[in-house]
C-alpha cells in the first residue's frame, strides 16, 4: 500500500522524478519542450518554480506550493486568464481557454447553475496542488514525447519523489544549490552557467520566469530579502561554489568537482559574473534555437519552419534579451526573439 504524501500548506518542495529504466532519452530539443512546459503549467496552477534542472534522464524541480485562494478570487474571469497559459492541443479545435469559454458561456445561456459550478471547480480542483501539477506536467510530456517518436506506455518511473524543506532556513539555500549543480555532478560542465536547463543559468541569462522563481528564493531565505537581483545572484554563486559545491558530492566519487583554482576565483569576485561571460551566457540561452532577430523576422520564419519540418503546432517565438543594451546602454535597440528548435 503506498503511503500517503506528506502535505502542507504554502510548503517548498523538492522534486525529482525519473525515466523508465533510467534511459537517457532527452537531448536539448526535448528538455528546451519541456522546461517551455514546466513554466505554462506553472503559470496556470499557481505553484511557483525556486530553481530547476532537466537532465537527460530525470529532473529536479525546487517549489513552493502557496495556499489555493477562494473561490471568489479563482472566479471565471481569472480561470480563463490561468487556462491562457496552457498550450493547445495539436489535435484539438480550441485551446483550454477557449474551451471553457464556449462551455461557460453555453451553461450561462441555460442558466445552468449547476454545470458552471462544476465546471469552474473541475479547474480549480488543478491549481494550488503539487501531485495534479507533478501528475499533468509528466502526463503532458509522455503524450508529446510518445507522438513524435511514434511510442506507447509510460514514460517515467513510477510517482515522483517530494521531500518537504523548511522555508525561511539555511537548508533551502542548500537544496536550490544541489538542484543547480546536478549537472556538475553529471560531469557535464564546470560551471551551472553553461548549462542552460537549470534556473541558475536561466536566472543569469535573463529568463524573466526563471529570475522571479531565484528572487523568490532569496525572499524566503530572510538573510538575503534586501539584496538586489545582481546581488542575490552574485551571493548565490557565492554559494554555489563554496558550501554547496563543497557538500553536493564526495571529491571519491567518479565525478566531475570543481577544483579549488575555480571556487577561489569566484569566492574573490565576490560571486559577481564579468560582462563578457554574461554576455555569453544571454547569446547562448536566446540564440540555440532557429533563429534570432527581430519579432515579425521570427514570426515570419515560424510558419515557414513549420511547414518544412511538417509539425502540427507551430512554435511561437520567444522574446529574448536586450543583449546590446548591455555593450551599449543608451542605444535604444529593438528587442530580440528567438525561434527554438522545437521538433
Amino acid at each position: 500500500m503506498r503511503k500517503a504524501r506528506f502535505i502542507r500548506p504554502g510548503g517548498v518542495y523538492h522534486v525529482t522524478s525519473r525515466v523508465i529504466e533510467k534511459k537517457f532519452i532527452f537531448d536539448d530539443a526535448e528538455k528546451e519542450r519541456m522546461r517551455v512546459l514546466l513554466f505554462q503549467l506553472a503559470s496556470f496552477s499557481g505553484v511557483r518554480i525556486l530553481t530547476h534542472t532537466i537532465m537527460s534522464n530525470h529532473l529536479h524541480l525546487l517549489v513552493e506550493v502557496p495556499e489555493r485562494p477562494s473561490n471568489k478570487v479563482l472566479d471565471e474571469r481569472e480561470l480563463v486568464r490561468r487556462l491562457s497559459f496552457l498550450p493547445k492541443s495539436p489535435t484539438a479545435a480550441y485551446s483550454p481557454a477557449e474551451l471553457f469559454s464556449r462551455k461557460l458561456a453555453k451553461f450561462h445561456q441555460q442558466g445552468n447553475k449547476t454545470a458552471i459550478q462544476d465546471l469552474c471547480e473541475g479547474v480549480r480542483e488543478r491549481t494550488f496542488d503539487l501531485s495534479r501539477f507533478l501528475q499533468e506536467y509528466k502526463q503532458r510530456i509522455t503524450q508529446d514525447y510518445n507522438q513524435r517518436h511514434d511510442r506507447k506506455g509510460t514514460l517515467w518511473e513510477d510517482r515522483f519523489h517530494s521531500t518537504l524543506v523548511e522555508p525561511n532556513s539555511h537548508a533551502l539555500l542548500q537544496v536550490a544549490g544541489y538542484v543547480d549543480l546536478n549537472p556538475l555532478r553529471a560531469g557535464l560542465c564546470r560551471d551551472p552557467l553553461d548549462y542552460r536547463f537549470c534556473g541558475y543559468a536561466a536566472a543569469v541569462a535573463g529568463h524573466a520566469e526563471a529570475l522571479a522563481g531565484l528572487k523568490r528564493l532569496f525572499e524566503l531565505v530572510k538573510l538575503w530579502r534586501h539584496l538586489t537581483g545582481d546581488e542575490g545572484l552574485a551571493a548565490y554563486r557565492m554559494l554555489l561554489f563554496g558550501e554547496s559545491a563543497m557538500k553536493s558530492w564526495s571529491k571519491k566519487e567518479n565525478r566531475a568537482c570543481l577544483s579549488d583554482e575555480d571556487i577561489k576565483k569566484v569566492l574573490a569576485a565576490g560571486g559577481e559574473i564579468d560582462l563578457h561571460r554574461k554576455l555569453s551566457c544571454k547569446i547562448r540561452f536566446f540564440s540555440e534555437g532557429v533563429a534570432l532577430g527581430s519579432k515579425i523576422f521570427i514570426q515570419n520564419l515560424s510558419q515557414q519552419y513549420q511547414k518544412q519540418n511538417h509539425l502540427k503546432q507551430r512554435p511561437d517565438p520567444v522574446p529574448g534579451q536586450d543583449i546590446g543594451q548591455d555593450l551599449v546602454p543608451n542605444l535604444d535597440l529593438e528587442e530580440l526573439w528567438t525561434l527554438n528548435a522545437l521538433r
